[in-house]
């Protein structure tokens, strides 16, 4: 990635620092600029050893030239690169100004590596097929780096503690996904969540989910309450109403239950081998985001010591010959002993859910295998 050009534009120097880090590590071209007049002063060439910037990730709140006031002064110059904007939280009317200076991409703070990781990688390969819309002749590393590439974002499944296993697939068009987990005095809480839409809209509506999940980590708060209280976060604050498809995922280790709390998104689930035997189960429920009282189900059952659960869901209809054949093979699945290793296990199913899409359909697909102890 040493041909893409990154420049950051943060007036905290640490988070200045902490990116410019990440992006290196990558191998992308990085520039700093500590204030929007050094962006403006780095983007006109005033460093000519510089080649052109490709994309940029700046701070909304800034002295002197603020991040948006940045962007109007960028768009009057003739600069419109890829723009991805990090902050705290951005009220309504400010991702629509936003929004209208042709921002691509929204992060929250505080920022997590691989999120930030997955974002700026989407922005290096919009910047590579721009390159390739304005220069005709071709360039190997253009042609390798072009692979398609959504947003979406995986936060701290590394930190539960546990052994766990994850496989997606993102092929259906104009969606976020998000994986978000955290641990809990009595076990843990993991949230898969689809929202439509790859607009600003969407990204704010990412941002609420993820903003109300991490304020709730640390309240008491039953699985069904949390469920009702991000419908009303979603209903409430997004610009329009539309349906949020989720999955809460609740692992009570002093009970040793699982509690799983659908809300639209197509799940099935597949859990043993710590002396029961494999079971296949499927969960449905009504989406959130677009009514106030949603129909909200949960199912829960026991587990035991170095059970293994996989959770597989996707934005296939439940009624579509593909998810039906995905079904099929969970329910026939026969898990391996101990010895075997998780991703192998994960591995082994990941091919046969595959092998049983049918060619030419578009969707998501996701897998997530737990150990529990």
């Amino acid at each position: 990635m040493k041909t893409i050009h990154a420049l950051l534009v943060d007036d905290d120097t640490q988070s200045l620092e902490t990116m410019g880090l990440i992006l290196e590590m990558d191998e992308y071209l990085v520039s700093r600029a500590s204030s929007g007049r050094m962006a403006l002063e780095r983007m006109e060439g005033a460093e000519l050893a510089q080649p052109t910037v490709d994309f940029l990730v700046m701070d909304l709140d800034m002295a002197n030239l603020s991040g948006i006031e940045l962007l109007t002064e960028m768009r009057r110059r003739g600069h419109n690169i890829p723009v991805m904007v990090v902050t705290g939280f951005a009220s309504k009317g400010t991702v629509v100004e936003l929004l209208r200076q042709g921002v691509v991409d929204f992060l929250d703070k505080p920022i997590h590596l691989e999120e930030f990781r997955i974002r700026v990688r989407r922005m290096a390969n919009e910047a590579l097929k721009r390159r390739r819309r304005i220069a005709p002749p071709r360039d190997p590393a253009v042609e390798s780096a072009d692979a398609p590439f959504r947003s979406l974002t995986v936060l701290d499944l590394a930190n539960l503690g546990v052994p766990y296993s994850l496989r997606r697939q993102l092929d259906a068009p104009e969606r976020n996904s998000l994986v978000l987990a955290c641990r809990r005095p009595s076990g843990f809480d993991i949230l898969l969540a689809d929202i439509p839409g790859q607009d600003a809209e969407s990204f704010y509506a990412s941002v609420l989910i993820k903003t109300h999940f991490d304020r709730c980590r640390s309240q008491k708060m039953e699985g069904g309450e949390f469920m009702a209280s991000l419908n009303r976060v979603i209903f409430d604050g997004a610009f329009k109403k539309r349906d949020l498809e989720a999955i809460f995922i609740r692992i009570r280790y002093g009970e040793r239950r699982i509690e799983i709390h659908p809300a639209g998104l197509p799940c099935q689930c597949l859990v043993g081998l710590g002396g029961t035997a494999p079971r296949a189960l499927s969960f449905s429920g009504s989406p959130l985001g677009s009514v106030q009282e949603p129909g909200l189900t949960v199912c829960g059952f026991p587990y035991l010591h170095g059970d293994r659960i996989f959770f597989v869901s996707d934005t296939r209809p439940a009624h579509g010959e593909a998810h039906k054949a995905s079904a099929a093979i969970l329910r026939e699945s026969r898990m391996p002993g101990p010895q075997d290793n998780l991703d192998a296990t994960a591995d082994g199913l990941w091919r046969d859910m595959r092998s049983a899409s049918i060619e030419g359909e578009s969707h998501d697909f996701l897998l997530l295998g737990l150990e529990l102890d």
